[in-house]
C-alpha cells in the first residue's frame, strides 16, 4: 500500500514542480512585462503558483512519511523520531525531501508576501529549478559513488 502511495506522491510532487518552473518561465517570456495581459495584472498566475507550491509541500511531507513507513515496517514506526531522523540525515531521499520542502516553503512565503511582478516570477523560477533538481538527488545518478557519482547526478539534474 505504501509503495503505491510513494509513487503517486512523487508524481504529484513532480507535476507541481513542473508547474512552478514552467509556468513561471512562461510568465517571464510569454507575457508582456506590464499592461493588462502581464502576469502581475492577471488574476490566475499567483493562485496557480501558490496552489502548486502547497501541493508540492504536502506531497513531499506525505511521501517522506510513506517512504519511511516502508523502511520502518509500519506507519507507527515511521512516525518515531529516530526513524525519521535516520531517513532525513542518512538517506538521499531524506536529504532531497528536506531541500524540496525548504524551497517550497520559502516560495510559498514569497508568493503570499511579495507583490506580483517580474521579481516574483524570477523567484518562483529559481525555486522551481531547485525543486526539480532535487529529484535527481534520489535517482540513479545519486546511487553512483565517487567523482563519477557527482558527474552522474549533475547529468541527471
Amino acid at each position: 500500500m505504501f509503495e503505491a502511495a510513494v509513487v503517486v506522491l512523487r508524481l504529484v510532487q513532480m507535476m507541481g514542480a513542473m508547474i512552478l518552473f514552467g509556468s513561471s518561465l512562461f510568465f517571464l517570456y510569454g507575457l508582456p512585462q506590464s499592461g493588462a495581459a502581464s502576469a502581475a495584472t492577471l488574476r490566475w498566475p499567483r493562485p496557480l503558483l501558490t496552489w502548486s507550491a502547497g501541493v508540492v509541500l504536502g506531497a513531499c511531507v506525505l511521501g517522506l512519511i510513506a517512504q519511511t513507513a516502508i523502511l520502518a515496517g509500519s506507519l507507527d514506526d515511521a512516525m518515531k523520531a529516530d526513524a525519521l531522523g535516520a531517513v532525513l540525515s542518512g538517506m538521499n531521499f531524506g536529504k532531497s525531501s528536506i531541500v524540496r520542502a525548504v524551497a517550497t516553503g520559502a516560495i510559498l512565503v514569497v508568493l503570499m508576501a511579495v507583490k506580483p511582478g517580474r521579481g516574483l516570477c524570477i523567484a518562483t523560477v529559481v525555486a522551481g529549478t531547485v525543486i526539480c533538481a532535487s529529484f535527481a538527488w534520489m535517482g540513479h545518478g545519486a546511487a553512483t559513488h565517487g567523482a563519477i557519482g557527482v558527474l552522474h547526478t549533475a547529468s541527471d539534474i
